[in-house]
């Protein structure tokens, strides 16, 4: 080989004396040298790369068995897993529907039970309807024989006090639901309901428990010892004893008269009947009020013109005085025969 400075001389030769001869510039071949360079780099580079790009294959190539694997035994699983969830719902969804059919089953049977428990309720309201239409009917005779016998002794009674019974029919307004009677049972009723009214507002029975120290009439006065006429009944007692009202009434005043009747109250009954309570201790009542048979209205005392403890007790009809004495009677028989 020579070498000059440009170019480069190679000689190649044979065993038999023969031989080549190449030249080369030396920048072509620096440019040959470099050319081969790039390329054994890059064939290099290559065969590197496809070593890797090789191995990166075979790795996915078994992740993707891998994961083919597993895709296939969770397909399997989830779809054993479906096949068991479906035959426990169709499972449940059997038991459900035989547990309705039984409750269905014993709900008619309850039905049939309770039609014929029904049937023999009503069987048995019947018979005690039966039975209390007669006990009805029963007690209806009873009430009429009582109602006739009580208008008789309320009649007896208020003869004898000389009370005219024989009241008429108030019109006015009325009402109220109609409940059919029978003509002589209404009558009764009627006639009962006006009498016992009547006996409500009037004066019956002492006014105050105590002997009775003078009745009604002529006396002489004790005070001046002249004859005069006593217009009430007095009655003896003690201080604070409690002064009830003799029928039912309104009172009509509460005053004190000093030099006759002391403390005292009087009610109005509205039937031409009034009472008077006099020498009171006390009044326990305000004009207006409405009263009761029975009612406290005042305490027993000694004021005004009296000469010891007691109640002077008056009855007036019409404004005229009446004798309180057989009024205090016939409560005797009223309280005997419960009216």
């Amino acid at each position: 080989m020579s070498r000059t400075s440009d170019t480069i001389h190679i000689i190649i030769s044979g065993g038999s004396g023969a031989g080549r001869s190449f030249t080369f510039s030396r920048r072509r071949l620096r440019r040959y040298s470099c050319i081969f360079l790039i390329g054994f780099l890059l064939l290099a580079v290559g065969t590197w790369k496809g070593y890797i790009f090789s191995h990166q294959n075979l790795e996915l190539s078994d992740k993707l068995a891998e994961t083919s694997a597993q895709l296939d035994d969770l397909s399997s699983n989830f779809t054993t897993e479906l096949d068991r969830k479906e035959m426990e719902l169709l499972s449940a969804y059997q038991s459900r529907i035989e547990m309705l059919s039984n409750e269905l089953t014993e709900v008619n049977t309850e039905l049939d039970n309770n039609n014929r428990r029904h049937t023999d309720m009503i069987q048995q309201y019947e018979r005690q309807l039966t039975s209390l239409r007669r006990d009805h009917e029963s007690a209806l005779e009873q009430t009429i024989s009582r109602l006739n016998e009580r208008s008789q002794a309320i009649e007896s009674m208020m003869d004898r006090i000389g009370v005219s019974v024989k009241t008429e029919k108030k019109g006015g307004a009325s009402g109220g639901p109609y409940i059919a009677a029978q003509p002589d049972t209404q009558k009764l009723l009627q006639q009962s309901g006006r009498y016992l009214e009547l006996l409500k507002k009037t004066p019956l029975g002492q006014p105050v428990n105590g002997r009775i120290g003078s009745g009604y009439g002529h006396r002489s006065d004790p005070f001046s010892g002249k004859e005069a006429f006593h217009t009430g009944i007095d009655f003896e007692g003690k201080i604070g004893n409690r002064v009830v009202a003799t029928a039912e009434g309104v009172v009509a005043e509460v005053a004190f008269d000093k030099g006759g009747y002391g403390n005292f109250v009087r009610i109005r009954h509205g039937n031409g009947y009034e009472t008077l309570y006099a020498h009171l201790h006390k009044p326990e009542v305000r004009s207006g009020e409405t009263v009761k048979r029975g009612q406290f209205i005042g305490q027993m005392g000694n004021t005004g013109r009296s000469t010891g403890p007691h109640v002077h007790y008056e009855i007036l009809l019409n404004g005229q005085h009446i004798n309180p004495a057989k009024f205090i009677a016939a409560s005797s028989t009223r309280r005997s025969r419960g009216y």
